[in-house]
């Protein structure tokens, strides 16, 4: 939407074959001459692994068997980067117990999978949150805007609301409970728990930090809705679960044709001076000079969604 070349990254064009050359330099003083290519030409998870395991060498234990490609440690952070996650870190709770939150959480799930200590997953998650900002300024830039325009919504008390490319409104809502601590037995054992028996008709603050996510869901839902209305025109059976097509074999070719130029499409719309523009008509004029600006857009051409292989497999 913002046609930045940062989606080249994400396979939205035709990758140059051969992948990503890089020299690898271990500890030990060698040299791994390798092309980034575990799932295609160009993996935007192994990217972002290869250069943590590069930049900082004291969290290379991290790394499954010291394996730069260690693609699973890295996948959830790369992928949850768009959807407005954060590098996180260790909480306490009142017992003194310490959980992981965001990023962290997720490193630390692969960790204890594999039977690793999770102690310092939150320094890895950093790490992986700064090489996603480094390599991809145009996430970055998108979800600050976002957000910015989230806290002025929140700041008048009201959700935050957007069109999605056919028309219809989007709202991002998110109320502050009403809390009733209830008392309760587990285990033979009295204990205190909080019951959520409604909302206020307060902005709970979350909505600032979710605003991307369900952006970028409602931009995803957007584009199932024009696949089936096209697929339907054509007579074509449809399956879909969350961002997987399916098809019956006769139709699979056309349909392969039919995601990406849906997608063209929904992209044909400029997103951004969308939500600016229901942002100024939903919110009173005296706080429009805190809106931002959109973010300028970049020379990608969408067109080139069209000869991705990798766009939809």
């Amino acid at each position: 939407m913002m046609r930045a070349e940062d989606g080249r990254l994400v396979n939205l064009t035709k990758p140059e074959s051969g992948g990503d050359h890089v020299i690898l330099h271990t500890l030990e003083g060698d040299t791994i001459d390798a092309v980034v290519e575990p799932d295609g030409p160009y993996d935007f998870y192994s990217l972002v692994g290869v250069t943590v395991w590069r930049k900082r060498p004291e969290l290379r234990h991290f790394f499954r068997d010291g394996n730069p490609f260690d693609r699973k440690i890295i996948k959830r952070p790369g992928m949850t980067y768009g959807y407005g996650s954060r590098p996180g870190g260790w909480s306490k709770t009142k017992r003194g117990r310490f959980f992981p939150k965001g990023m962290t959480e997720q490193i630390v799930a692969v960790l204890k999978d594999r039977g690793q200590s999770p102690s310092g997953a939150h320094k890895l998650a950093k790490a992986a949150y700064d090489v996603i900002e480094e390599m991809m300024p145009a996430a970055k830039t998108l979800r600050n805007f976002l957000e910015k325009i989230a806290k002025v919504y929140t700041e008048c008390n009201k959700p935050t609301r957007w069109e999605n490319a056919l028309g219809l409104p989007v709202v991002s809502a998110y109320y502050e409970p009403i809390k009733q601590t209830i008392p309760v037995k587990i285990g033979g054992k009295r204990r205190r728990t909080n019951l959520i028996t409604g909302d206020t008709d307060d902005i709970d603050p979350q909505a600032n930090t979710s605003v991307t996510a369900n952006f970028v869901h409602s931009s995803d839902a957007c584009h199932l809705h024009m696949v089936a209305n096209a697929a339907a025109k054509e007579a074509i059976p449809l399956v879909t679960i969350h961002d997987c097509f399916g098809t019956t074999a006769p139709h699979v070719k056309r349909l392969r044709e039919i995601l990406p130029e849906q997608f063209i499409e929904l992209h044909n719309r400029d997103w951004l001076a969308q939500v600016l523009l229901s942002a100024k008509h939903n919110l009173p004029k005296s706080v429009h000079a805190k809106l931002p600006e959109p973010p300028k857009r970049g020379n990608l051409d969408d067109a080139g969604v069209l000869q991705s292989p990798f766009f939809a497999k």
